[in-house]
């Protein structure tokens, strides 16, 4: 828990961006618990939710360039939750 975690968002996903590994943990902390409670309840199940989470990471990792506006990460980290989980849902 160092000075990424009292860095403003901006300049975490940065960082990130840049390949710290640091700012994108301090970014994952951050958002885990709601990115969790999300997926708890799309799935109603706790060891699927795990799942989505992590997986939810993983893609955000690999397309973090991809994202448009910093200010907007919370919200397109839920995106992604969503749709991994809307389409796990669809499989099931």
């Amino acid at each position: 828990m160092g000075l990424t975690c009292r860095m403003p968002i901006i300049e975490l996903i940065s960082f990130a961006r840049s390949g710290d590994q640091e700012a994108f943990k301090s970014l994952m902390r951050s958002h885990e618990g709601g990115i969790r409670s999300f997926c708890r309840r799309f799935t109603k199940n706790p060891d699927d939710a795990e799942d989505f989470v992590l997986e939810t990471f993983v893609e955000a990792y690999l397309k973090l360039n991809q994202l448009r506006n910093s200010e907007a990460f919370a919200h397109w980290l839920r995106s992604i939750a969503h749709n991994l989980c809307r389409s796990w849902y669809r499989k099931q």
